[in-house]
């Protein structure tokens, strides 16, 4: 924390520290100072309130500058994406609708009583914006809360600076972050973070240092996902019911064990139930079916998975 500007104790130096506690609390100007350094690719600069002082348009006065690391900028820019998601799904969506692309953290601190401090901190590549509400005496309400007139604040500083004709610095990707794309629905179900380049799948990008990027790849094939619920044979027909638990595409094959010729039938997409009629087949034949799963790569390849499932049937021989 020191790294970021804050001034500690000796006694703040515990284990509540990880949750922002300390003894004599922090002040407006460093919570945006401490914002301000992530926005600037990790880097604190010292915060003045003069930037420069001009006598005939001779230079007076400039305070120095200097620059020191407190984080990567790696880890800066991994923190604003984080954080702007608090502006776009979280307790900042009052910013949303600015055309920049805000990061923001808001923070409430109270009782059931009232509350006695409220904030916003946003910030761009190029400005942090820090609103503070705060009780000199007693509590305030609980309906006063971070999310609320602290954003409504910074939402009207927003409108000013955008009003200068303010246009926003693009935010240039550290070479040490990469943006990789999630299996969603593995995800979403079991917060498993699997790399997947199945074009047929629903996916999420996420961005990580590049020796964090995950080592699972999602394989579509590592469940069983298809199931014969029926396969009967009728009036020179066999009828084949299969069950699909798993979303990906199926080819399905008829191989006559008496020539081993093989068939391509058809393919299988994302349907719960599936139903095949294989007609017309000759009289006192085996046939053997077989399906095999696959999807599509990024390259816009075939891949194909392991034989699933196969099953004979004969087809007898009917007199008259």
């Amino acid at each position: 924390m020191q790294n970021f500007g804050f001034s500690l104790e000796n006694d703040d130096k515990s284990l509540a520290l990880a949750l922002g506690a300390t003894q004599n609390g922090v002040t407006l100007q460093e919570l945006n100072s401490a914002y301000a350094t992530i926005a600037n690719d990790g880097f604190y600069n010292k915060p003045s309130f003069i930037k420069l002082v001009l006598a005939d348009n001779k230079l007076i006065y400039q305070p120095k500058t200097t620059k020191t690391a407190a984080i990567s900028p790696e880890s800066a820019f991994l923190l604003s994406n984080m954080l702007q998601e608090t502006v776009t799904d979280g307790t900042a969506k009052k910013l949303n609708h600015l055309p920049l692309s805000l990061a923001a953290k808001t923070g409430t601190v109270g009782n059931n009583n009232g509350n006695s401090d409220a904030y916003c901190i946003s910030f761009s590549p190029d400005f942090t914006v820090g609103c503070w509400i705060g009780a000199k005496e007693g509590l305030f309400s609980n309906e006063i809360t971070g999310g609320g007139l602290p954003t409504a604040l910074s939402q009207t500083v927003w409108s000013e600076i955008l009003k200068s004709g303010y246009i926003e610095s693009d935010k240039i990707v550290p070479f040490g972050v990469k943006k990789v794309k999630i299996d969603k629905i593995l995800y979403e179900k079991e917060q498993k973070e699997a790399v997947c380049d199945d074009l047929e799948r629903k996916k999420v990008s996420f961005y990580y240092k590049k020796e964090r990027i995950p080592k699972t790849k999602y394989d579509p094939f590592i469940e069983e996902n298809v199931q014969f619920s029926s396969l009967n044979y009728k009036n020179n027909n066999i009828c084949i019911l299969l069950c699909l638990t798993q979303h990906c595409k199926f080819d399905l094959f008829r191989i006559d064990e008496g020539t081993n010729q093989q068939v391509f039938l058809c393919t299988i997409e994302n349907l719960n139930k599936f139903e095949y009629i294989d007609k017309n087949l000759p009289q006192g034949n085996t046939y053997h079916y077989k399906v095999i799963p696959y999807y599509t790569n990024l390259n816009n390849e075939k891949v194909l998975g392991k034989e699933t499932l196969s099953k004979s049937v004969t087809t007898p021989y009917l007199f008259s």
